[in-house]
Order: C-alpha cells, then sequence, then structure tokens
C-alpha cells in the first residue's frame, strides 16, 4: 500500500522530469564558428550568439531567467541556432568578440549564414525584449534578400521611398556603396527626421564631409543629459558616439596623410556644430603640427602654453617665474604671428576669456593636473625635436612649472631632472630630486609607479 511518505520521492523524480524535458531552456550549441556557419546554412536558421563573461552579473542573470523561459526557450529553439561565447577565452569566443566589436556584455548578436550582423542588442533583456529582438531580426533577415537588385549604375532613379526601404531593411548591416545611397537619400530630404536619422547614422563615419557637416548638429546639439530623458535615449547616445567617431577617424585620417585642407575642414565643423571647448581644438592643432610640421609646432605649442596654459591656473598654484614669462612672451608673440599669416587660419584663442572661476577643490586639482600633462609633454618634445639654445630653454622652463601646478606625479619631477642632467646641470637636478623625496607623499608616489609598471 502507497503511503504519503512513500509517494514523496516519485513526486520530487516526476518535478524534475517535467522541469527538465518541459522547461530546459534554451540550447546553445557546442559547434566551431565554421560548423555554427554550415548548419545554419543547411537548417535555414539565423545563429544566435550569447557574448559573455564569467564576471558578468547580468549574463548569469539572463542564464537563470530569460534563457530558463518555456516561451523563450520554445521560439529559440525551433528558430535559431545558439551559441555562447566566452568573450575571455582564446578561441571562439574572443574571436566572435573581436569580429563583431563587442565590449559591453551581455551583447547579444543575430547573423546568418554568411556572418553577416542582421541586428543586436546589449545588456540585459527580459523575455519579451528578446523575443521581440528575435522577430526583428528574421524580419530583417527577409529584407536583406531585396538587396541583391540594387541598380547601381541608376541611382537617381530611385524615390524617396525606395531609398528609405533600402536602408531600413539593412539598417545594421553595412555592404559596399551602402553610403552612396545614404547620401542619394540624403540630398531628397530637408530637414532630417529622427527615423531618417536613424537609417542612414551608421553610415556617417563613410559619408563624404558635406553630409557629416549636415547630421553633426543634429546628434551633437544634445547634452547627454538631455538624452538621457528621451524614450529612446539608447539610440542618442549610439548617434552621438557614432557621429564623434565619424570626426575623429577624419582628423586622425588627416594628420596621417599630412592632409591639412582636409583636416581643416573637419575642425571647421567641429567649431560650428560641436559643444567642443576651443582648447580641444588646440589640442588636435598640437597634434597635426607635431606628427607633420615640427616648425610650425614649436610655434603653436609655445603660443599656447605663454598665452593660454599657464595664465588659467589656479589662484591657488604657485606663480610662475614672471620674468621668465615675460621675456618668453615678447618672443613668441612676434613666432605665432608669423604662423597665424601663413596658413590664415583663425584658431579661436584671441576670443577666449581669462582665467576661468574654480568652484571646487576637485575642478582646481582637475585643470592642475591637465596644465602639468601638457606642459610634461611639451616640454619633453622641445628638449628631444630642438636643439637650438632658445627651444632648450623653454623645455627647462616648462619641465620646471609640470610639477608646480601638480606635485602629485613622478614623472614631472623626473622629466624636469633629465633635462637638467643633459643640460649638464647636475647639482640642479639632484635638488629637484631631493625636493621630490622630501615630498610627504613620495613613497605612495612611488608605489603608484611600481603597480603601473607591474601590469
Amino acid at each position: 500500500m502507497l503511503t504519503t511518505r512513500s509517494i514523496v520521492p516519485y513526486l520530487h523524480l516526476l518535478m524534475f522530469m517535467t522541469t527538465h524535458c518541459l522547461g530546459q531552456g534554451v540550447m546553445f550549441s557546442e559547434s566551431s564558428w565554421d560548423e555554427a556557419l554550415q548548419r545554419a546554412a543547411q537548417e535555414q536558421k539565423l545563429i544566435f550568439i550569447d557574448v559573455y563573461t564569467d564576471w558578468c552579473a547580468p549574463c548569469k542573470k539572463m542564464d537563470q531567467t530569460t534563457f530558463a523561459s518555456s516561451k523563450v526557450s520554445t521560439y529559440f529553439n525551433s528558430a535559431f541556432l545558439s551559441l555562447k561565447a566566452n568573450a575571455e577565452d582564446q578561441s571562439t569566443g574572443s574571436f566572435i568578440a573581436k569580429r563583431y566589436d563587442v565590449s559591453v556584455y551581455p551583447t547579444l548578436l543575430f547573423v546568418d549564414n554568411h556572418g553577416r550582423l542582421i541586428t543586436s542588442a546589449s545588456g540585459m533583456q527580459t523575455e519579451v525584449e528578446l523575443l521581440q529582438l528575435a522577430q526583428q531580426a528574421q524580419s530583417l533577415l527577409g529584407n536583406l534578400s531585396q538587396l541583391s537588385d540594387i541598380q547601381w549604375d541608376d541611382l537617381e532613379s530611385y524615390t524617396i521611398e525606395e531609398l528609405r526601404h533600402i536602408l531600413n531593411a539593412s539598417i545594421y548591416h553595412h555592404f559596399e556603396g551602402k553610403e552612396l545611397l545614404a547620401m542619394r537619400y540624403l540630398d531628397q530630404i530637408d530637414p532630417i527626421s529622427e527615423e531618417d536619422l536613424r537609417i542612414v547614422i551608421n553610415e556617417i563615419s563613410r559619408m563624404e564631409l558635406p553630409y557629416l557637416k549636415r547630421l553633426t548638429p543634429l546628434t551633437t546639439s544634445l547634452s547627454y543629459g538631455e538624452m538621457s530623458l528621451r524614450r529612446n535615449a539608447k539610440e542618442w547616445f549610439s548617434w552621438k558616439q557614432a557621429t564623434e567617431t565619424a570626426i575623429q577617424q577624419r582628423i586622425d585620417g588627416a594628420i596621417e596623410n599630412a592632409n591639412f585642407d582636409q583636416f581643416q575642414a573637419v575642425i571647421n565643423i567641429i567649431r560650428d556644430n560641436s559643444p567642443i571647448k576651443p582648447k580641444e581644438i588646440d589640442r588636435y592643432y598640437i597634434k597635426y603640427y607635431r606628427r607633420n610640421d615640427l616648425n610650425q609646432y614649436r610655434t603653436f605649442a609655445t603660443y599656447l602654453i605663454t598665452e593660454y596654459i599657464i595664465p588659467t591656473r589656479p589662484a591657488e598654484v604657485a606663480n610662475a617665474d614672471r620674468v621668465k614669462y615675460k621675456l618668453l612672451h615678447e618672443e613668441v608673440s612676434k613666432d605665432f604671428a608669423a604662423l597665424a599669416a601663413t596658413v590664415n587660419v583663425d584658431f579661436g584663442i584671441d576670443s577666449r576669456s581669462s582665467t576661468p572661476t574654480i568652484d571646487s577643490l576637485a575642478n582646481i586639482f582637475t585643470i592642475s593636473r591637465s596644465i602639468a600633462d601638457q606642459l610634461y609633454e611639451i616640454s619633453s618634445d622641445f628638449y628631444a625635436f630642438y636643439d637650438d639654445e632658445s627651444s632648450r630653454r623653454k623645455a627647462l622652463f616648462w619641465a620646471s612649472l609640470a610639477y608646480q601646478y601638480y606635485p602629485y606625479e613622478i614623472k614631472y619631477f623626473d622629466n624636469h631632472a633629465y633635462i637638467l642632467e643633459n643640460s649638464g646641470q647636475l647639482l640642479k637636478a639632484q635638488r629637484v630630486r631631493k625636493e621630490m623625496q622630501a615630498l610627504p607623499w613620495y613613497q605612495e608616489m612611488k608605489l603608484k609607479v611600481q603597480l603601473q609598471q607591474s601590469y
């Protein structure tokens, strides 16, 4: 005769079998990347990839909740070939993370059997959100089949509606020549709506400069705080990031190719449409001249330091040597006037206001360290690049100022001591090092350097 006590073990077994047979969760294949592409082609399925790390808490939560959902598992196990990819392993996982530029975890990818990205999402996804993303991926896959029919030799014949349909169908997928479609579409659109921005923004880095100039104010006009209040805040953040990346790529390309006209054209886009401060623009000029024209670099860097960097120091920081500053100022003003006349460029320096308001101790430290970094970098360059007496004098002077602004980095003291030693001023170099070692926080700075070197 069966009693309650004798039945309990069987009930536990029945519950275990029911859970694992009916609600086993998403079934992730252990196929290699090449095997997954072959299977997806044979089974006519999309590949779903969960890119995760072992330390990622949201990844583990999705394993316990979203991927364990019966609705999700039923849908995914029938419609997709699912893979898990640990971004930090040394095989398939790291390959996939690098291929699809994954840096946030979890990232969920939907790709076709050619490895083309159809759509993706980052961060924790609920059951409803993941199912919606999956349905969107399958819809977009159907739209991609139309791309082979594009008449590249006759783009002008396409209507706005046709171009919008193609761009919307491939919104998460780039194919060769897509930027031509995007530019053709923008030629027919004025003003540009949010929906227009959504379907062309991923091509911004490949578009010609006039289109970059047109899109930039749309994506940079809002602050990050204002964007966070938008219903589609994530999209706005990504659009802003795409624009800033495109601008940075153009600047880097112009610097690499020593193309000053292109460099200046991008700078003008920044100046006209972006809230970047003049001193940020100045750093681009410093970078360009340092790479391509050391004579202009010397003049421009000197002018920045004497006219802007040094005068913006907080009052709490030790005063610079006014006699040396005055002598340099007279020399620099003449040099910079010649530079400005040569390149015929408005650097935006003359319109700057005087010393900025310092409203907090944190602000003082931030500004002081920024100034010290610039003094350190430029003084090092001047000593390495130039051997005339004037440049060496400036290098010594600026190196001595760096740790007056921010006496919490060993490299600032070492840089000044190094220049002194190589200039034959050994006693002065020893005094600089003793001054550094006498600081109450010297041991802490030394430990920080040792830790940095150990990584």
